[in-house]
């Protein structure tokens, strides 16, 4: 399928996900992840249906819910580290938060720019390094932390100091990334107990299932380890259940139980004893971490 013709994959592009960018966008995009796909054709089909259309969908539904659940104002002024192809910055754009984006791939924020022309966002996207920020302190009310701590072996401190340095007092950091104790690796290969591996046996069972990517794997952490690193830091957690703590998560479910069957099971699922206890060992579990933490 590698091998198609852009024209034809650009096809079943539309016609899957029915996407309101151009064809040169999506060609882009296509180029771009052919860099990484290698063998792992399955990543990479996901990749550009993500890029498309779920990352948007989601960043709508989960992400911005919880900015707006701490800071119902949209004017603020908001970073996405590791901006990568613009999607999150571009989704905050529409919605009205001053957005900047930032990502150490120059190829990507070239894409990200062209996204932001064709979706007509009015957002700044710059070359830089997560690790070393190239702002003042104190200047951003919001930081997204999505899909990046994965993506480094080292320098995770440094990543969370960073943020933490741009961030105003009382300001809100969202971070999400895979979980390592998650059964079932969503992020990579889709194989099942491969985080449970020694690195070098993981990328071997990778590459025998051909799933492994150019980029080798990720660097996945654990939940004790982001919490025992923000310990040490100046900042509270406010939520880890899908980046809410249990009361407003219960809160919340109640608010959408009359138009969504989810949340009227959570509600139900609430009422039985120690449920709350139930929900803290299964997040432990879940395919990602979530964490909103608030700067003091």
């Amino acid at each position: 399928m590698l091998n198609s013709t852009h024209t034809q994959f650009v096809k079943e592009i539309r016609q899957k996900v029915k996407t309101h960018y151009s064809d040169d966008f999506i060609r882009k995009v296509i180029e771009y992840h052919k860099r990484f796909a290698d063998t792992n054709f399955f990543a990479f089909k996901s990749w550009i249906y993500g890029q498309l259309k779920y990352y948007g969908e989601e960043r709508r539904t989960f992400s911005i819910p919880i900015v707006r659940h701490h800071f119902p104002s949209s004017k603020l002024l908001l970073l996405d580290l590791g901006c990568g192809l613009g999607c999150s910055t571009v989704v905050y754009s529409s919605q009205g938060y001053q957005a900047v984006g930032i990502d150490t791939d120059g190829d990507a924020v070239k894409i990200a720019k062209m996204r932001a022309r064709e979706d007509k966002a009015d957002c700044q996207l710059v070359v830089g390094d997560a690790r070393r920020l190239p702002f003042r302190s104190v200047v951003f009310d919001v930081c997204l932390c999505i899909e990046v701590i994965e993506h480094m072996g080292s320098g995770r401190e440094e990543l969370i100091y960073e943020t933490l340095r741009v961030t105003k007092e009382l300001g809100i950091i969202q971070i999400e990334t895979p979980n390592r104790l998650s059964l079932k690796d969503h992020h990579d290969t889709r194989l099942y107990l491969i985080n449970c591996l020694p690195k070098k046996i993981a990328w071997f069972y990778a590459r025998l299932r051909n799933r492994i990517l150019k980029s080798g794997l990720s660097n996945y952490v654990t939940i004790f380890y982001l919490k025992r690193l923000l310990r040490s830091c100046d900042c509270k957690i406010l939520g880890d259940i899908m980046g809410y703590n249990f009361d407003e998560l219960m809160k919340y479910a109640c608010e959408r139980s009359s138009g969504s069957r989810n949340a009227q099971l959570f509600v139900k699922l609430c009422r039985i004893p120690k449920f709350e206890l139930i929900v803290r060992v299964v997040k432990i579990f879940l395919p990602n971490i979530y964490l909103t933490v608030r700067k003091e």
